[in-house]
């Protein structure tokens, strides 16, 4: 995908995101039910290739996506989120979904003082090490931290943090990395 559609599905996303924030403002529908339904969707997006290029698809009638929409998910979502869904398609800008729910995400996480941080280390960190580094992610961001971890093992030892477009890289790789720039200089 190029920068240039990237842009424009961001800006998509966060107009769609905004208009599922009125609904919740408005006392429509809470906040956990949104994401709740927008959750079953992704799942059933990842899980079905098909559905998700069916939903994508210029070439399939808006009514036929509807009647899918209506049949796949059922009993399985709100009537407001179905019809948000529908209005995606109406507007052909299902295949921005994933954009929008994530944008969602990030609007709620304003709101709600909330910050999302990804945490990579070289081996699985103990549950006490985790508590304590969410400890002071909260402390110095003055936030409620959700913390995503994952393990690399190519980082050798040491950790990866990124809060939003920040990096603090202190992976023994990444000081391996400057010694070996520095010692050819």
């Amino acid at each position: 995908m190029t920068e240039l559609a990237q842009n424009k599905f961001l800006v998509v996303s966060k107009r769609y995101a905004q208009a599922l924030i009125e609904l919740q403002n408005a006392g429509v529908i809470s906040s956990d039910e949104i994401l709740n339904d927008l959750k079953t969707i992704s799942d059933t997006l990842k899980t079905s290739q098909d559905l998700n290029e069916v939903l994508s698809n210029p070439v399939v009638g808006i009514d036929d996506k509807k009647d899918i929409v209506e049949t796949v998910f059922a009993d399985k979502i709100s009537a407001t989120v179905k019809n948000f869904v529908k209005v995606l398609i109406d507007k052909n800008r299902f295949s921005a979904f994933k954009y929008i729910v994530f944008a969602y995400e990030k609007e709620l996480d304003l709101i709600k003082g909330v910050e999302r941080v990804e945490v990579v280390s070289a081996v699985e960190m103990k549950q006490e090490a985790k508590e304590r580094l969410q400890r002071k992610l909260e402390e110095k961001l003055k936030k409620s931290v959700i913390i995503n971890f994952e393990q690399d093992a190519e980082i050798i030892a040491g950790l990866i943090i990124r809060i939003g477009d920040s990096v603090i890289d202190n992976s023994l790789k990444h000081k391996i990395d400057n010694l070996s720039k520095e010692i050819i200089k």
